[in-house]
């Protein structure tokens, strides 16, 4: 076992006497050692000069044993300081890829501009993704409404006309309890919906009512997606909105032929429901 011999600071052993296993000995422990033992004879450097010695080598032999115990705790203490190396960071690991979902709705239907619709998907985690949606479509007829009246009332139901388009842009969060775009969904977002269009019907005064109007609603639904192999999905969904509608009627009459302008500020309630078709992959 390596040994170490007493250190001698001044005629003083600070280590005891004898020998002893080396130990590590810290630089504010030798300091404090160094003052704790040194005297008013110590610092007489004169008094304490060996014959033939001058006091100025005595004082310089001194000041030397301060200035090594002093580098010697500096040193002790920027080594405690410094972290210890770390290997370079791994980029590839830290890169994020993001899962981004595309669909439109049947293609079928874009055929003569009937409806035109696409939703863009980003998923935030497993469980959680924003849907943006625009979609345009033509005024038809309302086909469930003029079903249950013709029903109620033993008619042949609306014989109106039906033109222009709306247009709706809106944005979502979606949840997905199982995994992002596979089983059920909930959505909740904002919509807003501009509407053009146009009905006429003989039937009743007045005959022509035009409508300009925006609406700005808060919307949700409920749904169902399926993942077709790796990267294919079906949605669907079909929920309730309720907004603000503001804008302008415009309101014709045949006989007499007039042409009145009203200014509409109302509660819209508007069903909703959508089926998208895409791809998922990550970006």
């Amino acid at each position: 076992m390596l040994q170490s011999a007493p250190l001698d600071w001044g005629g003083r052993r600070l280590l005891g006497s004898g020998t002893r296993p080396a130990t590590f000995v810290s630089g504010s422990r030798l300091v404090a050692s160094f003052l704790e033992r040194s005297d008013g004879a110590d610092l007489d450097t004169c008094a304490n000069a060996c014959p033939g010695e001058s006091c100025a080598n005595r004082t310089d032999m001194r000041i030397l044993q301060v200035l090594c115990v002093s580098l010697v705790w500096v040193a002790a203490g920027n080594a405690r300081a410094d972290p210890p190396p770390t290997s370079e960071p791994n980029l590839s690991a830290s890169v994020r890829h993001v899962p981004i979902a595309f669909g439109t709705n049947l293609p079928f239907l874009w055929k003569d501009a009937d409806t035109v619709a696409a939703s863009l998907y980003v998923g935030a985690s497993v469980h959680h993704a924003f849907r943006a949606n625009v979609a345009s479509y033509k005024n038809h007829d309302p086909v469930v409404g003029d079903a249950i009246a013709a029903v109620l009332a033993d008619s042949d139901g609306c014989e109106c006309s039906n033109s222009g388009r709306t247009t709706d842009v809106g944005i979502g969060w979606v949840y997905y309890p199982r995994s992002l775009w596979d089983g059920f969904m909930f959505e909740a977002g904002a919509l807003r919906r501009a509407r053009d269009i146009s009905v006429h019907d003989s039937n009743r005064t007045p005959e022509r009512v035009a409508t300009r109007t925006t609406v700005y609603a808060a919307r949700a639904m409920i749904g169902w997606s399926w993942m077709l192999g790796r990267h294919m999905f079906i949605a669907t969904g079909a929920g309730l909105s309720v907004g603000r509608e503001s804008g302008a009627e415009i309101l014709g009459s045949d006989y007499p032929r007039m042409t009145t302008r009203e200014s509409v500020r109302r509660v819209d309630v508007s069903g909703e429901a959508y089926l998208r078709i895409g791809a998922a992959f990550d970006l």
